[in-house]
């Protein structure tokens, strides 16, 4: 068996999603095109399109920032080690396929556009039947990107160890729950990053690895099942943080995550495409 397989499908599901026009004709049309161009063309085209997009972009053009600063730190230190932290985040390593995290990111991106959609649906200020299922649809996404954050953290602890030439365990990090995993990132880096973990609700931080995250109609809040000194109990998030705050910075973060790695590609690749992407997101 391919110590890869997990990469290799996810990047054909996403593939085939996107051939179906799921995440736009744009996306769908680039994807025909793909492979007649540069790897660095093809990534510049892909953050046009979000540029050109409808969608609130200054959360993740801050989150690309913060990530940009943290990975030139670690590459004046040792440019090799920092690309293949950020390679096997998608592909994994031959001895630990398991942590490749494109199968994580294919299941957001897939889950976040559908609740998107179910927030537009027309019936939803009247229909319970909608409300819960798009609330649901909300809470699912959110816990799939608190999952993702948690997934990047294991390799952004590992190139913030490369700053400070220390040896990192990619696998054993993978191993903690994700508070520790919070509070390891932040303790690395002296709490220069902790917009990236402030992105987790505290309720959720301290919350087990496998969140329950409900919606009640009848407190018109989301609740968090969790485990305190043993007992089970309810932490509650309100519609308004959800909505406006939580839901949409795991979005942010995702796309902020894959445009920074992009535009190290490009960097790499082509240095005035680079800095053509990077006037264009900042202009």
């Amino acid at each position: 068996m391919d110590v890869f397989e997990d990469f290799l499908i996810a990047g054909e599901e996403i593939d085939e999603l996107n051939s179906e026009g799921f995440f736009g004709l744009e996306a769908k049309e680039l994807l025909r095109k793909r492979d007649a161009m540069d790897t660095s063309q093809y990534l510049y085209k892909s953050i046009k399109i979000w540029l050109e997009s409808n969608s609130d972009k200054a959360q993740t053009k801050h989150l690309i920032k913060i990530l940009f600063r943290l990975y030139i730190n670690s590459l004046k230190v040792n440019s090799q080690k920092v690309i293949d932290i950020l390679d096997a985040f998608w592909r994994g390593t031959s001895d630990q396929p398991h942590i490749e995290g494109m199968s994580a990111y294919t299941e957001l991106t897939r889950l976040f556009t559908e609740a998107k959609e179910s927030l537009s649906d027309p019936t939803l200020g009247t229909s319970t039947a909608t409300k819960r299922r798009a609330a649901s649809n909300i809470s699912n996404t959110y816990s799939k990107g608190v999952e993702f954050i948690g997934k990047t953290l294991v390799n952004l602890i590992a190139i913030a160890k490369v700053a400070n030439n220390k040896e990192f365990n990619m696998y054993r990090d993978s191993k903690l729950s994700l508070l520790d995993k919070v509070k390891k990132f932040n303790k690395i880096t002296n709490n220069q990053y902790q917009d990236i973990t402030d992105i987790i609700n505290r309720y959720v931080r301290n919350a087990e690895a496998h969140l329950s995250l409900t919606f009640s109609t009848t407190r018109s809040k989301f609740v968090l099942r969790k485990r305190d000194n043993g007992k089970l109990v309810n932490d509650y998030i309100t519609i308004e943080d959800m909505l406006l705050k939580l839901f949409p910075s795991v979005g942010a973060y995702a796309q902020a995550f894959v445009y920074s790695g992009s535009l190290l590609v490009i960097a790499y690749e082509d240095k005035e495409l680079f800095k053509k992407t990077i006037n264009e997101i900042y202009m």
